[in-house]
């Protein structure tokens, strides 16, 4: 498959590793599409020297699966799961598995642990990422052991600054005992087992509903527009609106009357800003949300109902898709980051979705809506009613063409 099959399709990788050559397809915007991370190698390399034969194991936020599928080949007996609450990265996790030979691995979308049901795992492994915050950080290794079965183990790899941290918690999880602890060359694995009969009791609820993500609930304004919001740790603006969302309300604030009862779909919500700026201005009968991030679609969900809009549906997926719905409006605020080609496609696709008389919205750098404009004028994807810049950002509207 290549970048005209799949627009996210960066380039392919190699790991070698136990006499074994594996290859991975990767995305420009998953982590670490240069090439295999140091801090994964490191523990790969470390979980092989255990000897230990693993039987069922858990890549816990796989990106696009080197270490289990690593621990898959390595271990071909063994049942493999893979979660991420990124949906690019489950799916490229599950390619990966394929590309290598590996027809019977599990990927699936999961925040944490909060979607995964097996709880007799013998083998836990992440590479966790240092942007995830010191409170969820402690809770993935608290939470681990309680999807292990009896000698079961769990290793993770961080970032050295993140080293006193995950001793820390250790140190004071109950029943924890450190099997091994490794340095590297910036990077240190650790990998313990929990005592069963002095591990820590099983928590109540989804780690999300039990505010492990939690970082603050603010009030945000925009002229007469207020709203509340519970923000969390891991996604941006959650104190402060960037001046990419600030310009994007004044053009969604001077928009054309909606009208009632309009059908409402924000791409990439985000904290959710977005969708609740909208619930306030609009009062709409249903507000859709689509993010390949699920953190995000659950956490713009909750941020919805907190400010009164119960309507609606979030959708985790890469993008917009092949729904039947039709929109009043959509709301895109693009990650740049995906690149020319993404971008277009899934700026085809959204204006499929408007209906008549209907309006897409998308805020981007001011590159990214140059290339849209010409897009939009070449295909004759719709037409063009107004565009706003300021600081190197722009916000495009687009009429569904008649």
């Amino acid at each position: 498959m290549t970048q005209v099959d799949d627009p996210h399709y960066k380039k392919t990788v190699t790991l070698d590793i136990g006499g074994l050559s594996l290859r991975f397809r990767v995305s420009q915007t998953l982590f670490s599409s240069q090439g295999i991370d140091a801090g994964t190698e490191l523990l790969l390399r470390a979980l092989q020297r255990t000897g230990r034969q693993p039987q069922k194991v858990l890549d816990l936020g796989c990106g696009y699966g080197p270490i289990g599928v690593a621990l898959k080949g390595l271990h071909p007996n063994a049942a493999l799961h893979m979660v991420d609450r990124d949906a690019l990265a489950v799916r490229y996790a599950a390619q990966n598995a394929l590309l290598n030979g590996i027809d019977d691995a599990l990927a699936y979308p999961s925040i944490g642990f909060d979607d995964v049901e097996d709880r007799d795992f013998d083998l836990i492994a992440a590479n966790i990422p240092g942007k995830a915050g010191e409170t969820v950080i402690a809770s993935w290794l608290r939470e681990a052991p309680l999807f292990l079965q009896a000698q079961g183990q769990v290793g993770v790899v961080v970032v050295s600054p993140l080293a006193p941290l995950v001793e820390e918690v250790l140190d004071t999880l109950p029943g924890a005992e450190v099997a091994l602890r490794r340095r590297g060359a910036g990077h240190t694995v650790f990998l313990y087992a929990v005592d069963g009969m002095r591990g820590p009791p099983l928590p109540r609820g989804s780690s999300f509903d039990r505010g492990d993500y939690d970082r603050a609930h603010a009030f945000f304004s925009h002229g007469p527009t207020r709203y509340g919001m519970d923000t969390v740790f891991g996604l941006p603006q959650f104190d402060s609106l960037s001046r990419r969302t600030l310009l994007l309300f004044s053009v969604l604030e001077g928009l054309d009357p909606q009208p009632r009862g309009c059908k409402l779909l924000v791409l990439n919500p985000g904290q959710g800003h977005v969708p609740a700026l909208l619930s306030k201005l609009l009062r709409p009968a249903s507000v859709d949300m689509i993010d390949r991030d699920l953190l995000a679609l659950r956490c713009s969900e909750r941020n919805l109902l907190l400010n009164g809009q119960d309507g609606g549906s979030t959708r985790h997926q890469v993008d917009v898709g092949c729904a039947d719905s039709r929109y009043d409006l959509i709301v895109a605020e693009v990650r740049d980051d995906e690149g020319p080609v993404v971008i277009a496609s899934q700026f085809r696709r959204a204006v499929e979705h408007l209906a008549p008389g209907g309006r897409l919205v998308v805020a981007a750098s001011s590159t990214t809506v140059t290339r849209l404009v010409r897009l939009c004028r070449a295909e004759r994807l719709g037409m063009i009613r107004g565009r706003k810049r300021r600081r190197g950002s722009s916000v495009l509207v687009v009429a569904a063409p008649p």
